[in-house]
């Protein structure tokens, strides 16, 4: 038998899916330029010695051939790691 007691709290749960819902379509769905896409940076080698300048800072780089990489440090080549890597201006610096 549902009771008034019953009745109150399954009418407020309705009540707030339906203003869960309706703030998802207003407000959850992405559209137009809101949309968000994965950026796979550039994949290359540290040893073509790739130009780190004011220009790139913050650009960044997937480098496959990495000797020792050490999070911070500048990368150096001729090995065999991928990491990825990120231009501070002047170094190539592992991330």
């Amino acid at each position: 038998m549902w009771t008034l007691e019953k009745q109150a709290i399954v009418g407020a749960a309705i009540v707030i899916l339906l203003i869960l819902w309706s703030a998802y379509f207003a407000f959850g769905q992405p559209t137009g330029s809101n949309t968000v896409q994965a950026v796979r940076p550039t994949t290359t080698v540290a040893s073509i010695g790739t130009t780190c300048t004011t220009a790139q800072r913050g650009q960044m780089l997937i480098v496959t051939d990495a000797t020792a990489p050490t999070a911070l440090a500048t990368v150096a080549g001729a090995g065999a790691v991928t990491v990825g890597v990120t231009c501070n201006g002047t170094n190539w610096i592992v991330e």
